[in-house]
This record gives structure tokens, sequence and C-alpha cells, in this order.
């Protein structure tokens, strides 16, 4: 997955948001919002190997959620 993908949450995986302080630590979040039905976000960061969150779009606004819980959507068929 790269930056600008479009990624699959399923439902009832919950979005954070930090304090800008926070952020490179991740650890209290300020705000909380669990997905009521599945979706499809844009991976907002790249580097996916050595994180446990990542930074996804979901209405115009920047959450993190944990790596584990996204997958993939994948390639298109012809």
């Amino acid at each position: 997955m790269q930056k600008g993908d479009l990624v699959y949450v399923p439902s009832e995986v919950v979005l954070l948001q930090f304090y800008e302080e926070e952020k490179a630590r991740r650890s209290v979040p300020v705000k909380v919002h669990r997905l009521e039905r599945p979706t499809n976000l844009l991976l907002m960061e790249a580097n996916l190997e050595n994180e446990k969150y990542v930074k996804v779009w979901h209405r115009g606004d920047e959450w993190y959620v944990k790596r584990c819980d996204i997958s993939d959507i994948g390639e298109a068929c012809d």
C-alpha cells in the first residue's frame, strides 16, 4: 500500500485523532469515531512498515487507524 491508495476498513473499526503534540507518540486520542459500516478510505501515509497507526482521510479530516484493521483493496480486474 502506498500514499494515495484506497484502503478497505470494516465496520466497527475505531478511528482516532490526537493532539498535535501527541502525534509522534500517538498515546491519548482527543476524538474517537467508530465506523457504523464498512468503507474505503484514502491512505494519507506511505510508511506502513514500522507504524502501529496509519493516517487516513475520512469526511474531510485526518484520522488514525490501526494498521492491522485496514486492508488493500487490490488491483482492478480487466
